[in-house]
């Protein structure tokens, strides 16, 4: 199959299956609890579309992390609460769990789901890089070497930025 077979077509609750290992049973029950529904569903079946493989995908990957259904149903819920702008959230965002909470990336902010409490996250390495730079930059305009290359017997001398 090329590619715009496989995410132009629909997918049954076999195929969901025979793709991802989700059984019928827990489909059904996700959709009646208003965890997941089908793009389309009629009185007979169920058709999921390749994007909702994908967000299915993502709530398995969820459960095998210890995430409970509950807390799931809950982040998607506040997901789509605090970003309207997006249609479909599992699909869009990055999202990590340590197995209890739910946090996502987006527009370079990580957040918890359900909370919506904002974090820091930001890399040390990247920021050792920014300081090696910026004192480059001084030795340069200063056409010396900065204190912290000197030996100096006072440790509790600051090197002003």
């Amino acid at each position: 199959m090329t590619p715009p077979d496989v995410i132009n077509r629909w997918y049954y609750s076999r195929d969901v299956y025979q793709i991802l290992g989700i059984t019928n049973r827990q489909l059904q029950y996700w959709d009646e609890s208003g965890l997941f529904a089908p793009t389309d569903k009629s009185a007979r079946r169920r058709k999921y579309s390749f994007s909702d493989l994908i967000q299915l995908s993502v709530i398995q990957r969820l459960l095998e992390r210890g995430v409970s259904l509950q807390k799931i149903r809950k982040g998607i819920t506040n997901l789509k609460r605090i970003l309207p702008q997006l249609t479909l959230p599992l699909a869009e965002l990055e999202i990590d769990t340590d197995g209890e909470n739910l946090f996502v990336h987006h527009k370079d902010s990580w957040f918890e789901a359900i909370t919506g409490q904002s974090m820091i996250s930001f890399r040390v390495e990247e920021l050792c890089h920014q300081v090696i730079d910026l004192l480059a930059e001084r030795e340069k305009r200063e056409g010396q070497p900065s204190t912290s290359h000197r030996a100096s017997s006072d440790s509790s001398q600051t090197v002003p930025l």
